[in-house]
């Protein structure tokens, strides 16, 4: 793919030795290598920039490694084989003469296995593959000679580590039988390329080498090993700067329900969500996206129950049907598929398809994005696992520096196994807010204007035609009609159907609600028009009565009507106080509260703004609860369940510095002024009730 090639470019450049330009401060260096420097012509975060390498040995090498720093990227679309990506000079002695000067060509080979290493495929297993082969050409004008190094570029997939490394593992040491020593390398990597491609192969000119779109230090490392075995290493950093351009926006966004009905009545969802950046085509320097949460309407979609049954461990199916929570699922299931647009791959490369999986447990379900054909990169997400009751939401935090003009995620209405998909589809016309948060690499920061209309066709509005399934503490219950105007299930049912994840029902804010005329087993009409359970007896109306007989009508008592259950109202959070985001030294405290005329909080689990993450080592120092006894806690992930000795009604967290661990994103965005808001996920338990709830914290320093 496109991507590989850039950074197998850069890798080649580096470790080639670049050169042209000015004088470069020289980074560290030890060993067989005297000085190194490893420095781009600009520093614009994000930006195109001339890549320069100067490396000088002190013993001629044989092999040579340059890791490059991440986010260092070239692009794919322009390094396919034939294509010149670089130009310098090597300094050289040939046959012990005095030092002579030879021209350096850098080009593209097509990839092949190289070190115990496959090329890039979907084929082959995860882990680090070959993008692209190499090929440096040295020329010595004075004598004619002739050196060729062989060369190959690595993609390293590791989350945001995911960096490239460029290997030369047999420089020579002689040319034409002449012994040589090579002394010195300057190698320039262009920003763009001009040679080698045309109008033959227009895919193969434009932009090259991309930069960091972060600005903090950015580190590249060499190793070299010389003919008598002797070792070298060195290093070399710089910082972009600058603030670069980022505006993600949405393209297509629709659900559609399948035409048929799954087994249980429910109708699966194609969900196709296009997240774009189009401003990139236009050259504007671009920050990647290290995060981002996307919020499902649950009037629009909600997880379906074979999705639960899928993260099931140890699913039962006999009524009723449990599973393990906590176990996870052997392996991970994929629901959908994506296609990633990037400056990086020419359209349509396939190297840019990817999977959509899910994995995990009912108690931390997680999806991924992977990309099979760049060894297995890929990315994954926490699924709150109470807003599979409620709004289903993803939360990515783990991106690789990565500019990306389009990342199409397609869930479909069958998973790879066959069975119903991920989300199954409300009823009537879809027409619903899909929120979303987004975080750069430059800084996190909220996104306006990044909340698009879900549109497309619903399920059938008939009973059961949009069932779904609930998920409490347990696992599995029955079918749940879900959201809208749905059949509600008779009343004399024995089946268990509470949700003890999902917020209470509430038909007065749009939740479900009965088709009128349901039937309601045990309800009977009241009042003075109610039957009777015994017939009224008449008398006077035989034959052989008396003239003029009357009928009388013993009246039955009308039965009360039972005094109204007062409404349960649900939990809040208040008095949320969060400081030191400017130091990076957060400090987080807010109150629970307990629901009116709902029973008191036993527990409740914390998951912090994206931007933030629990040290497991400090807790036991810095979390604090007032209002009420700790009796225990449990750290999963990024979710912190806290249990008390005695349920109360307010309990109130203090989360001292040193309990969360902040970005360094959220800190630059703090003092530029670009967090507008965050987000925190709060489950609370009382009595047999677990109700999720969102608060959005909106000022913090």
């Amino acid at each position: 793919m496109g991507l590989r090639i850039p950074l197998l470019f850069v890798a080649v450049l580096a470790v080639i030795g670049f050169s042209a330009g000015p004088a470069l401060a020289a980074g560290t260096s030890s060993g067989d290598v005297s000085s190194f420097s490893f420095q781009p012509s600009g520093t614009a975060a994000g930006s195109s920039q001339d890549l320069n390498l100067n490396v000088a040995f002190s013993a001629s090498p044989e092999t040579m490694q340059l890791n490059m720093a991440p986010g260092l990227w070239a692009s794919l679309s322009t390094g396919y084989p034939g294509t010149q990506i670089g130009t310098g000079k090597a300094s050289l002695t040939a046959a012990g003469l005095l030092p002579q000067t030879a021209n350096l060509t850098l080009t593209t080979t097509a990839p092949a296995a190289a070190g115990g290493l496959q090329p890039c495929s979907s084929s082959n297993p995860p882990g680090p593959c070959v993008l692209l082969g190499l090929s440096l050409v040295a020329v010595d004008s004075t004598f004619g000679l002739s050196v060729t190094a062989p060369g190959y570029a690595v993609l390293n997939p590791n989350g945001t580590a995911t960096n490239l490394s460029i290997r030369f593992p047999s420089i020579p040491n002689s040319a034409d039988g002449i012994p040589i020593a090579i002394t010195n390398l300057q190698l320039t990597l262009a920003k763009s390329t001009t040679v080698g491609c045309g109008s033959s192969a227009p895919s193969k000119c434009g932009p090259f080498v991309r930069l960091p779109s972060y600005t903090t230090p950015a580190k590249s490392t060499a190793s070299v090993s010389d003919w008598s075995n002797g070792t070298g290493s060195a290093s070399d950093t710089f910082t972009p700067t600058g603030t670069p351009d980022y505006k993600p926006a949405f393209g297509t966004t629709t659900a559609t329900a399948n035409s048929a009905a799954n087994p249980d009545g429910s109708y699966s969802a194609k969900v196709e969500i296009d997240v774009t950046e189009p401003d990139y085509s236009q050259g504007v320097n671009e920050a990647g996206t290290s995060g981002m949460q996307l919020v499902i309407p649950t009037s629009a979609l909600w997880v379906s129950g074979q999705a639960i049954k899928d993260l099931c461990g140890a699913y039962d199916p006999s009524p009723p049907a449990t599973c393990d929570p906590a176990r996870n699922i052997t392996n991970p299931i994929q629901v959908g598929t994506v296609s990633l647009g990037t400056p990086l791959l020419p359209t349509g490369d396939p190297h840019s398809t990817g999977e959509f999986l899910l994995s995990g447990s009912i108690d931390n379900p997680i999806a991924t994005i992977k990309f099979p054909g760049l060894g297995g990169l890929s990315f994954s997400g926490s699924i709150p696992d109470a807003t599979i009751g409620a709004n289903p939401e993803v939360n990515f935090n783990n991106i690789p520096d990565v500019p990306f003009s389009s990342l199409d995620v397609t869930l479909g209405t069958t998973d790879a196994n066959g069975n119903p998909g991920m989300l199954n589809a409300a009823c009537g016309n879809i027409s619903s807010t899909l929120n979303a948060t987004f975080y750069s690499w430059w800084a996190p920061t909220t996104q306006d204007g990044v909340s698009p209309t879900m549109t497309g066709n619903g399920a059938p509005c008939t009973p059961g035609g949009d069932g779904g399934y609930d998920s409490g503490p347990t696992g599995i219950n029955t079918p749940d009609p879900g959201p809208g105007p749905t059949y509600t299930p008779p009343a004399s049912t024995s089946t268990d159907t509470t949700d003890n994840s999902a917020p209470s029902t509430d038909t007065s804010s749009g939740s479900p609600s009965s088709v009128s005329g349901s039937p309601s087993s045990g309800s009977q009409p009241t009042g003075s028009s109610a039957p009777s359970s015994g017939t009224p007896s008449s008398s006077g109306s035989g034959g052989s009565g008396s003239a003029g007989g009357t009928s009388t009508t013993t009246p039955k008592p009308t039965p009360a009507t039972p005094a109204a259950k007062p409404k349960v109202g649900k939990p809040t959070l208040t008095n949320i106080v969060l400081t030191g985001v400017r130091t990076r030294k957060p400090k987080l405290a807010f109150t629970v509260n307990q629901g009116k005329n709902a029973a008191k909080i036993s527990s409740f689990t914390v998951e912090p703004p994206g931007a933030f993450s629990f040290n497991k080592n400090a807790l036991k120092k810095d979390l604090k609860i007032t209002g009420a006894k700790l009796k225990s806690y449990k750290l999963s992930g990024r979710k912190l369940t806290i249990y008390l000795k005695t349920a109360a009604s307010h309990p109130r967290v203090t989360l001292n510095a040193g309990a969360l661990s902040e970005w360094k994103q959220l800190q630059t965005a703090v003092k530029k002024h670009k967090a507008k808001s965050l987000n925190m996920n709060v489950w609370a338990s009382a009595g047999k009730t677990s109700t999720p709830f969102r608060s959005t914290i909106k000022k913090f320093s």
